[in-house]
C-alpha cells in the first residue's frame, strides 16, 4: 500500500470485482486494463508484440509502449468511428416535449446542436460546480447525459421552482454507448455495430424511471420519503425578513424576551439583560457545536434558524414555521450568522492571565460548582495560573482548543452546565 507509485503503474489487489458485460470482448481485443472506482477501464490496446509487463509501466515518462497505440487510436476515432465502454458511469436519457428547455434550466452554458455533442455543467444555486456531464444531442427535445458522479440528486421533480422534466431512462451500468470519442479501435460504424455480440446487446436493455412529480424518488432512490414528502417547504418560496433587526427579535422571542417594536431589537440593547451577540462564519458542522438558534440571511433574506437535524431545518419569520430539506439550507449557505449567549456580570471581553472583576469572579465560581466544589471566592478575585489551568482542564473535556482563555466558545459550554432554560438548536432547552 506504501510502496512508490509510480504515475502507470496499477495495483494487482482487488481487481476483475466490477466490470461490463463487454469486458471480455475488450480484453480479447487487447485491452490493457485498469481499475477506476472499482471498475475494470481499459487504459490503452496494445497489439501482438508489445510490452505489456508490470516493468513496462515503472516509468515516470509518458511515452511508455502505450504512446504509439493510443496516437493511432485517437486519430482512428477523429476519422471514423468507435464505441467507448463506460463502466461505473452514470448515463441518463432525457426525452420528451420540454427536454432542452428543462436542460438549460438544468446547466449553465448552451446545449449542443442535434448531433453533437458538448460539456456542460451543473451548479448550485450560489453558482458553485456540483457535475459535469458530456451531453449527446440526438434529436429537438432527446439527450443523452454521462457523468462521473451520480446526479439523480440534482434532479428533483418535486421542486416546484422547476417543471417537472419529461420521462428519464436510466441506462445500465454495463451498457456501453456509441459515440464519436476516445474508446477501442474499431474502423467503420459497420464494425462498431458488429462488434457489440448478442449476449452484449441484450445486456444493454434499459432500465426505464419515469420522472413525474408523483414519483419524486425516481431519480434519487435513496431519498427519505419523509423528508421528501410536501410537508416540507421550498426555500425559493418561503418568504422571510427584510430586516436582519426583525430576525433578531424572533431569536430574543426563544430566549424569553419581548421586544414589541421590531426596530428596537438590536445587540445592544440585548447586551442591557445580559445577552450577547455572537457573529462569525462557520459550517453547518460547527454550529451543531455551539448548539444555539441563530439568525442567518438565506438568499437576501433573514431567517431565525430555530432547529436543525440530519435531514431538515426548521426556520422561523415571525410566527411562521417553515421546515426545509436541510440540502436546501446547504445549498443557500453563505455560512454568516449571529447567535445570542448568556454573558456573566460584568463581562466586557474574554478574559485571560491577570485579569480581575466580577466576570472573574463568577467564572472562578461556576468552575467550582461544574467540578462539585463549595464555592469558596472572595471580591477581588484575580484570573491566576490555578484558574488559567482550571480554564484548560474545562475545555479539554469540552472539546474546545485549550488555550485558558474564557472567550465566547468557553461561555457558551459553561452555559450549558446552568439550570437556566437555554434553547438548543437540536431542540431540546435545558
Amino acid at each position: 500500500e506504501y510502496a512508490m507509485h509510480f504515475p502507470y503503474h496499477e495495483w494487482p489487489a482487488g481487481r476483475d470485482k466490477k466490470i461490463s458485460s463487454i469486458h471480455k470482448k475488450v480484453v480479447e481485443l487487447g485491452g490493457v486494463m485498469g481499475a477506476y472506482n472499482g471498475w475494470e477501464r481499459a487504459n490503452w490496446f496494445a497489439k501482438p508484440g508489445d510490452n505489456t509487463s508490470l516493468e513496462s509501466t515503472h516509468t515516470w515518462n509518458r511515452n511508455g509502449p502505450w504512446e504509439k497505440r493510443i496516437k493511432e487510436e485517437c486519430e482512428a476515432v477523429r476519422d471514423k468511428c468507435g464505441v467507448l465502454n463506460l463502466p461505473g458511469f452514470a448515463r441518463f436519457i432525457l426525452k420528451g416535449d420540454g427536454a432542452s428547455e428543462f436542460l438549460r434550466g438544468f446547466c449553465t452554458g448552451g446545449l449542443p446542436k442535434i448531433g453533437r455533442m458538448n460539456l456542460i455543467y451543473v451548479s448550485d444555486k450560489r453558482g458553485r460546480i456540483l457535475s459535469e456531464m458530456s451531453c449527446i444531442r440526438l434529436e429537438e427535445d432527446s439527450f443523452i447525459l454521462i457523468t462521473a458522479a451520480l446526479i439523480g440528486l440534482l434532479i428533483n421533480p418535486a421542486e416546484p421552482t422547476l417543471a417537472a422534466p419529461p420521462a428519464a431512462e436510466t441506462i445500465s451500468e454495463n451498457q456501453p454507448i456509441a459515440a464519436n470519442e476516445s474508446g477501442s479501435l474499431l474502423g467503420t460504424a459497420e464494425e462498431a455495430s458488429a462488434f457489440l455480440s448478442e449476449e452484449s446487446q441484450s445486456a444493454m436493455v434499459a432500465e426505464t424511471v419515469v420522472v413525474s412529480p408523483s414519483n419524486p424518488r425516481a431519480l434519487n432512490p435513496n431519498t427519505d420519503p419523509q423528508t421528501s414528502s410536501s410537508r416540507l417547504s421550498s426555500l425559493a418560496l418561503t418568504q422571510g425578513h427584510a430586516r436582519a433587526g426583525a430576525a433578531l427579535r424572533d431569536l430574543l422571542g426563544l430566549w424569553g424576551v419581548d421586544f414589541t417594536d421590531p426596530d428596537s431589537a438590536t445587540c445592544e440593547l440585548a447586551e442591557t439583560i445580559g445577552l450577547f451577540c455572537f457573529s462569525s462564519t462557520a459550517g453547518l458542522n460547527e454550529m451543531k457545536e455551539f448548539d444555539r438558534p441563530v439568525v442567518i440571511n438565506l438568499n437576501n433574506q433573514w431567517f431565525t434558524l430555530q432547529q436543525m437535524s440530519r435531514t431538515t431545518a426548521r426556520l422561523s419569520v415571525g410566527e411562521l414555521i417553515h421546515e426545509i430539506a436541510i440540502s436546501e439550507l446547504l445549498d443557500a449557505w453563505s455560512g454568516n450568522f449571529t447567535l445570542l449567549w448568556r454573558a456573566p456580570p460584568g463581562y466586557r471581553a474574554p478574559l485571560a492571565l491577570g485579569d480581575q472583576g466580577p466576570a472573574v469572579a463568577w467564572l472562578k465560581n461556576r468552575l467550582l460548582v461544574i467540578n462539585n466544589q463549595p464555592r469558596t471566592t472572595s471580591p477581588g478575585y484575580v484570573f491566576d495560573a490555578r484558574l488559567e489551568s482550571e480554564v484548560r482542564q474545562f475545555q479539554l473535556i469540552s472539546g474546545l482548543i485549550p488555550d485558558g482563555i474564557a472567550g465566547v466558545k468557553t461561555w457558551i459550554k459553561i452555559n450549558d452546565a446552568d439550570d437556566i432554560a437555554t434553547p438548543r438548536l437540536d431542540g431540546v432547552a435545558l
